[in-house]
């Protein structure tokens, strides 16, 4: 949040005025502590993620590239409110592939993150899967 503080967009309120509905949705989803993770989707995407989650059809929640746990903090609460399973898919020791041709922008190993340090913030609820995937026995 420091760089956003220094960002144009703070300078005509428009974190205030867009996200800031949004920020206040999630944590009034979240039941506890609210401490979410970092992540690379704004609060609005992540809010537009959980709606979109909600009115899925029956069965497990799916992520695929958990990073750091920022959206997976929030889906976690679509599940539990709903009584549904969770799994969520990472290297944990960044991207496992690039391909320029394809659009791939991410270089091969950038976005490290640590494997226990995510379970820990997203706690017991979910099922966390270090694989690349869907090299994986752990399949919903």
């Amino acid at each position: 949040m420091n760089a956003l503080l220094k960002s144009p967009w703070m300078k005509h309120g428009w974190w205030e005025r867009v996200m800031l509905p949004h920020e206040e949705a999630l944590r009034a989803a979240h039941v506890g502590e609210y401490n979410p993770p970092f992540a690379w989707l704004k609060p609005d995407e992540i809010h537009i993620l959980c709606d979109k989650a909600r009115t899925a059809p029956p069965g497990c929640i799916v992520e695929v590239g958990t990073f750091e746990g920022g959206s997976a903090y929030h889906l976690i609460d679509v599940a539990k409110e709903q009584g549904r399973a969770i799994f969520l898919y990472d290297t944990f020791a960044g991207m496992a592939s690039c391909d320029p041709a394809h659009g791939d922008t991410i270089p091969i190993g950038m976005h490290v993150a640590d494997y226990e340090s995510v379970c820990a913030i997203l706690g017991d609820y979910p099922t966390v899967v270090k694989c690349i995937f869907p090299n994986t026995t752990q399949l919903p």
